[in-house]
C-alpha cells in the first residue's frame, strides 16, 4: 500500500541502515578485543600490539594519533 512504503521509506529504512552500521563498528570492535588479548597472550612487544591495533583504525584517526603521539 502506499503508507506501507511511505512508512519504510521514511523510517525502517533508515534505521534498517543505523543498525547496520552500529552493527558494523561493533565487530571491529571486538575484532580488535580479540587481536588485542591473543597479542598479548603470545607476549609480543608493545609496540607490535599498537601496530596490529593501528590496523583497526581509518586513516584519519590513524594520522590524528601519531601527531598527538610525537607532542
Amino acid at each position: 500500500t502506499l503508507y506501507g512504503s511511505m512508512v519504510a521509506n521514511m523510517f525502517c529504512i533508515p534505521a534498517a541502515n543505523k543498525l547496520q552500521a552500529r552493527t558494523k563498528d561493533e565487530v571491529m570492535r571486538k575484532e580488535m578485543i580479540i587481536s588485542a588479548i591473543m597479542s598479548i597472550q603470545n607476549g609480543d612487544n608493545p609496540r607490535i600490539v599498537k601496530q596490529k591495533l593501528l590496523t583497526y583504525v581509518p586513516p584519519p584517526v590513524r594520522k590524528e594519533l601519531a601527531e598527538s603521539e610525537g607532542e
